[in-house]
Parts: C-alpha cells; structure tokens; sequence
C-alpha cells in the first residue's frame, strides 16, 4: 500500500514544536525582530570592526553572519531614507525668505 505526502504535510509542525525546533536553531540564537541591545551591539561592532561580518556577529552574540548582513542592509536603507528626508527639508526651507 502506498502512502502518499503532500508538500504541506511534510512543512507543518506539530501542536508541540516551536518554531526555533522546527529550523534547529540554537537555543542562544535568535530570530525575528532584533532587540535594543542587539541593535545597540550592532552598532558599536560596526565602529569597530567596519565589514567584518563574522566579527560584528560574535560581538553581537545572538545573530548569524547572514543575519548581520541582512540587518547592516535594512539599517543603511534606513539611514540613507533618513538622510534623502533631511536634504528635501532643507532644499524647501531655502526656497523661503524671511
């Protein structure tokens, strides 16, 4: 007799397993949104080691390196927008005269 799977029998999970089992993620690593001290870490390791992905994750203790990168990515999108926001500010408010 033959038994067959479908593709989403063979993704669920069951009533008991977290999600971190369910990837085998260690238990000191996270996943998710990082935390103010994560972030805070982040930071500091970037003055520090600049692009040293594999530096700035031990430093931060609780991220792989892909995770890093892909943090690094989002922040310096945020930074950029940041700075994009400032410099219309101020393009406007030379247009006026007081």
């Amino acid at each position: 007799m033959e038994t067959s799977l479908s593709v989403n029998d063979s993704f669920k999970n069951s009533k008991n397993e977290s999600h971190r089992d369910s990837f085998k993620i260690p238990p000191h690593r996270n996943i998710g949104v990082w935390n103010k001290d994560e972030h805070h870490k982040f930071l500091v390791a970037v003055l520090l080691y600049n692009r040293d992905w594999k530096k700035i994750s031990k430093f931060v203790g609780t991220r792989n390196i892909t995770q890093v990168k892909t943090h690094a990515r989002s922040h310096l999108k945020y930074e950029q927008h940041i700075l994009d926001t400032a410099n219309i500010l101020v393009s406007f408010s030379h247009s006026f005269t007081f």
